[in-house]
């Protein structure tokens, strides 16, 4: 069981209130939309603190707003595992919605939730799931946090909108729709430590839920975001990983560190759009296989790193592994791509395991192991790229590119 909160030592701080003081009850019947409000508001009028939540199933049909300065607190100290003990939030609130506004927890300026299991009762996995608002909201909520949470099975997990300095940290569990959201930030943001994998639902074998999340869920998306950070984060079976994309707000810069996805039936990474200052990857382990009995609607061949026609900020990928896939990347961007001292395994079969159609591309100091007796294909450089670079990889088997008259290419010390 993880360690849970010293809760006697918390409540004899004048800052910190009990919900169950305010009418509140954890037997799993009871709606506890108004005491919990109204605890949070009481604090919040004292200038701020902490609403402590004992363990328990606490039941709801509305929504909950957590004012500035605030923090709902329950009993765990680090990410819950499930809904069998502990601070259990189960929501029936939002059920065929999906409008952000009406998301059951709203979050605002300086407030903090921690230490909770967040369930969806009605979401059952025996059918196509059921839409629902996001779980957590952020909206104007700068300096706002979302720490030691288990979001078992929501439709979408954390929106996040117009909150410089936001930090998301241990958030663990399986969202449906998307895991996190991001846009409209416009200072330094933290994602760290948080893994969506189907613990959940690793009891349920229908393939009509299970196909949805491979065919339509993404664990990561990015819109507008200044100087993102991310660490430690990881996606397993969804359709695209990490996804980053243009709203009407712009697109991200950002450093990403020790990330991962495995198992993803479309790509690891889609980039639809990065800032011109750029995305860096570091030390990422991205890992894929095929099925279409899980994932109805494909595209095919996959890959890793997918980066589409219209972006146009540059992307570094320095010391990554990659393994079972078509193809490693696919380039159609008018883009810079550089990957450096990062691994490359096992693609698919007569398929090269970087294919560029545009934009310039640098592959420096990397290792190439291919698993196909009857396959040696490395690269396959189209007459859009522009530039391109090979220099100081290692081959184990000779290197084979098929390369278009037009592209300029500067190969060589390769082994």
């Amino acid at each position: 069981m993880p360690p849970q909160l010293n809760y006697r030592a918390l409540l004899q701080t004048e800052f910190a209130v009990n919900v169950l003081d305010y009418g509140a009850n954890g037997n799993g019947t009871f709606d506890n939309t108004d005491s919990f409000n109204k605890a949070l508001l009481d604090i919040h009028s004292k200038g701020g603190g902490y609403v402590y939540v004992p363990s328990g199933n606490y039941l709801f049909y509305g929504q909950i707003t957590i004012p500035n300065g605030v923090t709902l607190i329950g009993t765990y100290q680090s990410v819950p595992a499930g809904i069998e003990y502990g601070t259990i939030l189960l929501v029936y609130y939002g059920r065929n919605k999906i409008n952000e506004t009406l998301s059951f927890i709203v979050m605002n300026l300086d407030s903090t939730i921690k230490g909770f299991s967040i369930y969806y009762p009605q979401q059952i996995c025996n059918s196509v799931p059921v839409q629902y608002p996001p779980t957590i909201y952020l909206n104007n909520s700068a300096n706002a946090a979302v720490e030691n949470i288990n979001l078992v099975n929501p439709y979408i997990g954390i929106w996040i909108y117009n909150s410089p300095r936001y930090f998301v940290n241990k958030v663990e569990g399986e969202p449906i729709m998307i895991g996190v959201y991001v846009d409209m930030i416009g200072d330094t943001a933290r994602i760290e430590n948080t893994h969506f994998v189907p613990n959940w639902e690793e009891g349920c074998h229908n393939m009509t839920y299970r196909s949805f999340i491979s065919t339509y869920g993404r664990a990561f998306v990015f819109g507008r975001s200044d100087w993102q950070y991310v660490f430690n984060t990881f996606s397993f079976t969804y359709s695209i990983g990490y996804h980053f994309i243009e709203t009407i707000n712009g697109a991200t810069n950002g450093n990403f560190l020790g990330i991962g996805a495995d198992g993803c039936q479309n790509h690891s990474i889609k980039i639809d759009q990065i800032q011109f200052n750029g995305l860096l990857i570091t030390n990422g382990e991205f890992a894929a296989y095929y099925s279409d009995t899980i994932c109805i609607t494909c595209t095919w061949p996959k890959s890793h790193i997918y980066i589409s026609t219209d972006n146009i900020g540059p992307v570094t990928f320095e010391g990554c592994s990659f393994w079972l896939s078509d193809n490693i990347v696919r380039l159609y961007g008018n883009s810079a791509l550089i990957v450096s001292n990062s691994h490359f395994a096992w693609w698919g079969e007569n398929q090269p395991a970087i294919y560029a159609q545009n934009g310039t591309l640098k592959v420096i100091g990397c290792n190439f192991m291919q698993k196909h007796e009857s396959n040696n294909y490395h690269f396959e450089l189209k007459s859009g790229l522009k530039k391109a670079i090979i220099v100081g990889n290692t081959f184990d088997k000779p290197l084979n590119a098929s390369i278009d008259s037009h592209v300029q290419t500067a190969i060589g010390y390769n082994l």
